[in-house]
Order: C-alpha cells, then sequence, then structure tokens
C-alpha cells in the first residue's frame, strides 16, 4: 500500500505524473492487499507523464478482462494487430486512421449498451471494464496525434497550443477527435487541452 499512496501523493500533490507512474507500476506488481485501481493508474500515469504508446498497451491489457467473444474485446485485438503490423507513431500520424478508430469506438460502445438498455454517457461506458479501457486508449491514440501537431505549432509560436481546437483552426492538425458522450444538461464533451501544471497534453470535460 505504500508505493500506492506515493502514487497518489505525486500525482495529485505534486504534479509529478512521471513520479507517480513508477510508484503505480511498483503497487500494480503486488496481488496482496494492493488495490486493483494500481493497474489502471499505472496506465493513466504512464499517458499523462508522455509515454503515450505505453498507456496504450496497459489499457489494452485491461479491456481484455473482458469476454473475449464481445464487440469490444475484437476490438481490441484488432488494435493489437495493427500495433505488431505498424508502429504506434505511424498510426498515431494517420489522421484517417484516427477518424475510423473514434468512429468505430462510438458504434462498438453504441451496441454494446444498448444490448444492456443503457446510453452512451461516460457514466455507463467507465462501469463496462472493456469498454472503459478501450476507451482510454483511443484516447492515448487521440493525445499522442494532437502532441504531434503542437509539436510544429511549439517551433512556430514559442509555445504550445492551449487545446486542440485552435491546433485544427490553425491547420496544425488535419482531424480534430470529437468525444461523443455526453453528461448533464451542460452537454460537455471530453476536450484535449494542454495542462500548464503537468506540462503535457490532457483531456476533461469541457467545451472548446
Amino acid at each position: 500500500m505504500i508505493p500506492y499512496y506515493m502514487g497518489y501523493i505525486y500525482y495529485f500533490l505534486e504534479n509529478n505524473p512521471a513520479q507517480s507512474a513508477r510508484y503505480y507500476k511498483i503497487a500494480s506488481a503486488h496481488s496482496d492487499g494492493t488495490p486493483e485501481f494500481a493497474r489502471t493508474m499505472y496506465a493513466i500515469m504512464s499517458g499523462k507523464s508522455g509515454d503515450r504508446e505505453k498507456s496504450a498497451y496497459l489499457f489494452l491489457s485491461l479491456a481484455l478482462g473482458d469476454d473475449p467473444s464481445s464487440e469490444c474485446s475484437q476490438a481490441v485485438n484488432e488494435i493489437k494487430m495493427l500495433l505488431g503490423r505498424y508502429s504506434f507513431g505511424e498510426l498515431t500520424k494517420n489522421a484517417a486512421y484516427l477518424k475510423a478508430l473514434n468512429e468505430s469506438f462510438q458504434v462498438i460502445a453504441k451496441n454494446t449498451l444498448e444490448k444492456q438498455g443503457q446510453s452512451t454517457t461516460e457514466e455507463n461506458i467507465t462501469s463496462n471494464t472493456c469498454l472503459s479501457s478501450l476507451g482510454k486508449v483511443v484516447r492515448e491514440h487521440n493525445l499522442a496525434y494532437i502532441e504531434t501537431g503542437d509539436k510544429t505549432y511549439k517551433e512556430q509560436y514559442g509555445t504550445s497550443a492551449k487545446n486542440a481546437q485552435i491546433l485544427k483552426d490553425a491547420g496544425f492538425i488535419d482531424y480534430l477527435p470529437r468525444d461523443f458522450q455526453r453528461n448533464g444538461s451542460d452537454n460537455f464533451e471530453v476536450i484535449y487541452f494542454y495542462n500548464d501544471k503537468t506540462k503535457s497534453w490532457d483531456y476533461r470535460r469541457g467545451a472548446y
């Protein structure tokens, strides 16, 4: 439990996701007395510290705990096959691939939840292990794509863009990933923005 709590402290109090990921990795290696959520936090912190590829692979492994015959699990295996054929860097520079990936996830989430009599809200997706993990795989792909565009933006303007909409409007990315989930009367979505505290790209609920 000590590395588990250290992981919490380093991210939520120290704004140091890289060090947090190291502690969550240690915690996730132990099965006795350590919360199962440690594996999820290790995947999340890997992404927040900038290692998008590791985060995507970790979430893919978490998603495979679901029914292997489900539409979601099949999609996970297809992504793993693509990552075996092409590098993560190649795939996340391809706007057409990103668009197809996001649209596929939307269809899979809708089909899966409709069978359970549920709508595609963030709460319902989060409660489904495979869908929740697959959604985070998609977001790590999106963030890697956005970061590539922001690198060029930063070379030109000397600073990162505040959000992905700015990159799209300025022509630094060809595709703006849009999250289809909606919660509450505010109709907020998940938006991608540059986090000044952690000095990295992240996502949160809001509006562009």
